[in-house]
């Protein structure tokens, strides 16, 4: 701490050093059904385990599995350019061609996330 605040009953003075518990964040039953279950379903809006048990929607920061600010895991760091570096090699190497012509015409081109329903097969083949 940079100064002397209070937070809710707390009062942190200059100095003092603060630790945020991870695993109770992760686990906490006002937040999440079932915290104790590894459920990977709850990631998913369309499951009813995506929400809280009283049924809203969770806080930002009940998960954060990385960390943040200042002292973010190198982890996260590392992954996210290493993805962008592999898409773009990928991208680059292989030709991506829609197996079913209507997705053409009910996609552009330049969309690559997407929330239909049914499956999108694609044909990759290597680039020449």
């Amino acid at each position: 701490m940079k100064k002397t605040d209070t937070l809710g009953k707390i009062t942190l003075r200059e100095g003092d050093g603060v630790l945020i518990h991870v695993w109770g964040l992760h686990h906490n039953p006002d937040e999440w059904q079932r915290p104790s279950e590894f459920l990977p379903e709850r990631f998913d809006p369309a499951s009813p385990l995506y929400l809280t048990p009283k049924g809203t929607k969770r806080h930002p920061y009940s998960f954060t599995p990385f960390g943040g600010g200042d002292r973010v895991c190198f982890g996260k760091t590392f992954a996210d350019y290493s993805s962008r570096t592999v898409a773009s090699i990928i991208i680059h190497s292989m030709n991506f061609e829609f197996v079913d012509k209507k997705w053409m015409e009910k996609t552009p081109l330049f969309n690559v996330i997407t929330n239909y329903d049914e499956a999108i097969q694609v044909k990759v083949t290597p680039r020449n």
